[in-house]
């Protein structure tokens, strides 16, 4: 009941911004951009909040201090569909994400994509769309912009962060922009590890201190993927065991109850015992 309440309520939403979509436009014929950005910054962050209460997402932010002013490359991974209105919701401007290219010609999405600057990439074409980002996303960067890009390619639904793809670290060598490392914790049991549907979870982001590649020697730079991927599999891993305190561990029976499992106490698998795992 909760997914289609929750999927009834972003096509009502999508269709009561059309004539917003169409007032923008006449602002923007105006010249009124600064107009046009005040109605942005209130009506995205707002639906991206609405999304994550609708859908039981308790989301609590750490380290915004870490995302600097101007124009920075957010690299965050990526576990769930509900990354994107997680990482909108948390953050009073909203920033542009790089989408398959797809994406952007769904009516009324693909609006409000373009005034939130977002990057789109053909994933058909590698060579094209590694051409994109050191074309359109250096620009928007270049402009002041800041662009989230999900360096895994793919959802990792809760597993261990996939290893990074380059074309984020090279196009924020190419525009002279810092990295703010950004990871999300929980996102993937709201709908990818429900078998029923959307559930209530707790989710959680950290934004981690910027890294600045321009100030990095060559070999720094070339071992940079791997080295960022590392420190955010060890946050995760950290925001995994605190989310697991948090919300298992008070549930679990005392000392004078009988386990779950039976005669034989067999426990729940704690987080622990793997690198960041799927639960």
């Amino acid at each position: 009941m909760r997914t289609i309440l929750w999927l009834l309520y972003v096509i009502l939403f999508l269709l009561l911004t059309i004539p917003v979509l169409l007032y923008m436009r006449v602002l923007q014929r105006r010249g009124e951009e600064q107009r046009v950005q005040q109605i942005v910054d209130t009506l995205v962050p707002f639906w991206a909040k609405s999304l994550c209460k609708l859908a039981g997402a308790k989301v609590s932010v750490s380290g915004l201090e870490n995302l600097p002013e101007g124009g920075c490359l957010i690299v965050s991974n990526h576990q769930s569909y509900f990354d994107i209105p997680v990482l909108l919701s948390v953050l009073k401007h909203p920033f542009g994400f790089v989408a398959k290219s797809s994406v952007h010609y769904i009516p009324v999405i693909g609006s409000w994509m373009r005034h939130i600057h977002c990057v789109s990439i053909n994933r058909d074409d590698p060579r094209g769309a590694m051409a994109t980002l050191l074309d359109s996303c250096v620009k928007e960067l270049g402009e002041g912009h800041a662009v989230c890009i999900f360096p895994e390619g793919t959802r990792s639904g809760g597993g261990e962060i996939k290893p990074f793809k380059k074309g984020a670290f090279v196009t924020a060598e190419t525009a002279g922009v810092p990295i703010v490392p950004v990871v999300i914790e929980g996102s993937y049991n709201l709908w990818e590890n429900s078998p029923m549907g959307i559930r209530p979870a707790r989710v959680m982001v950290t934004f981690l201190p910027a890294v600045y590649p321009m100030q990095m020697e060559q070999k720094q730079r070339a071992n940079l993927p791997i080295a960022l991927r590392k420190t955010m599999i060890s946050q995760c891993m950290r925001m995994r065991v605190k989310i697991y305190e948090e919300t298992v561990r008070p549930k679990r029976p005392g000392p004078d109850s009988q386990p779950a499992g039976g005669q034989d106490g067999n426990s729940q698998k704690r987080p622990e015992d793997s690198p960041c795992p799927k639960s």
